[in-house]
């Protein structure tokens, strides 16, 4: 390892919309310390996830592929152990690799030590969103104390993974009132995917909790930030904030996450910063998606990146803002409870072909079929997001040109990344 490896600080910030932070234009600004971490480097305004699933996502990043070539195709299975992740990279190029909290099976692959969240027995576990809320405290103070450590040794790869703002979306008050609507009206006791009847206060509050929440993160950011800049070792870092996907906010009466793959879900956080080596970029427009994390990672360090990774590096991005890698991104939701869906992007396109849409009620929620129905979506929806941003119309039927185009690049996409064409 060379002496002027960087330090690497990647922090995951569960279900952050971009469009729901300062750097993005969101007002007043939830995440100023993100926002300044922004300035510095850049931030990709067309950064997709594969699959909007926690542990699928976490898995593409850390090996640069698709959840159906990973494996790791829904929460609560394990990663397989053939595959090859970045922190394993990371950890034969001499780096130090840490986690807080710890991860799911065969994603803690490559990780030397996971910090423990001290305070466990001390403090009560309220369950839901109070959980989300003292997770996050701890792990913000376990990460503090171990970069005060005089153990810590140089180059170290820092894993930091947030559990907010996924949704019961309850913030402590004082970041809750921050954004407050002033509405105090009934809401829904048990929050569905699928809720048309709600008011625009309703969902301006439901928002501005979310808001909160992506608040007391940054919040909690900003005293790691601020530690790094007081030891002098932010020069010295390489910083990445990322998302794992998306969530639905009331676009189209959907909130949470059902399986339909469009913009509000799919859209992830891509915020990268080291300076002295990543120029003040700003705002980048390229498509972009997860997969491309890793090879950019290694790319940035002079590493040798896998051949068989499916994403691309974006250092020529970081070059040359007005640059692309990619064509087309892609999207998946991979069988689970009857639901299989693909879907791939353009810059004005998106195409999604329902394979299946199973009417299996996801616990206590409805089931995605009857969302389907209710929402009069078809099999294939194709969607001119240069005229229709929203995704409310389904040209499909009208413009057979576009739509064929985008047929060709999911079936070369499953092609090349080895599924064929049948699921």
């Amino acid at each position: 390892m060379e002496k002027d490896a960087p330090n690497i600080l990647m922090v995951m910030v569960d279900s952050l919309r971009p469009d729901h932070t300062g750097f993005w234009g969101r007002t007043p600004s939830p995440t100023p310390n993100i926002d300044l971490l922004a300035s510095r480097g850049a931030f990709f305004a067309n950064h997709f996830c594969p699959m909007p699933s926690s542990s699928p996502s976490r898995a593409s990043i850390f090996t640069g592929k698709f959840p159906h070539s990973h494996g790791l195709t829904v929460n609560d299975i394990p990663l397989p152990e053939t595959e090859v992740t970045m922190p394993e990279i990371l950890q034969e190029m001499g780096y130090n690799t840490v986690a807080c909290p710890g991860l799911d099976p065969g994603l803690e692959k490559g990780f030397e030590e996971v910090l423990p969240l001290d305070g466990t027995s001390a403090l009560e576990k309220t369950g839901g969103a109070g959980e989300l809320i003292y997770s996050t405290s701890l792990i913000t103070q376990s990460t503090l104390r171990w970069l005060r450590s005089e153990k810590t040794r140089s180059p170290w790869f820092l894993w930091l993974d947030y559990g907010s703002p996924h949704e019961p979306w309850k913030p402590p008050q004082e970041f809750a009132s921050k954004f407050d609507t002033g509405y105090t009206g009934p809401m829904p006791s048990n929050l569905h995917m699928y809720e048309p009847g709600m008011t625009d206060h309703q969902v301006a509050h439901l928002q501005s909790l979310y808001d909160g929440e992506i608040a007391f993160v940054d919040d909690q950011l900003g005293l790691i930030f601020k530690l790094l800049e007081r030891k002098s070792s932010s020069a010295q870092t390489l910083i990445v904030v990322l998302s794992d996907h998306g969530v639905f906010l009331g676009e189209h009466g959907l909130f949470k996450k059902p399986p339909f793959l469009l913009d509000p879900l799919m859209r992830s956080t891509l915020v990268m910063s080291w300076p002295g080596v990543i120029r003040k970029v700003g705002r980048v427009e390229a498509l972009t998606h997860i997969c491309d994390v890793m090879p950019t990672m290694l790319d940035l360090l002079g590493a040798e990146i896998p051949e068989n990774r499916e994403g691309e590096s974006l250092v020529p991005l970081l070059r040359d803002p007005g640059k692309a890698v990619h064509e087309a991104v892609f999207m998946e939701f991979c069988t689970y409870k009857g639901t299989t869906v693909r879907a791939t992007r353009t810059a004005r396109y998106k195409y999604i072909h329902h394979r299946r849409v199973g009417d299996i009620e996801w616990g206590s929620d409805y089931s995605p079929q009857f969302v389907y129905d209710k929402l009069g979506f078809e099999k294939d929806m194709l969607f001119d997001l240069r005229t229709d941003p929203r995704e409310s119309r389904n040209i499909a039927h009208d413009d057979l040109s576009a739509l064929n185009r985008m047929k060709s690049y999911l079936i070369d996409w499953l092609i090349d990344t080895g599924q064929g064409t049948r699921s």
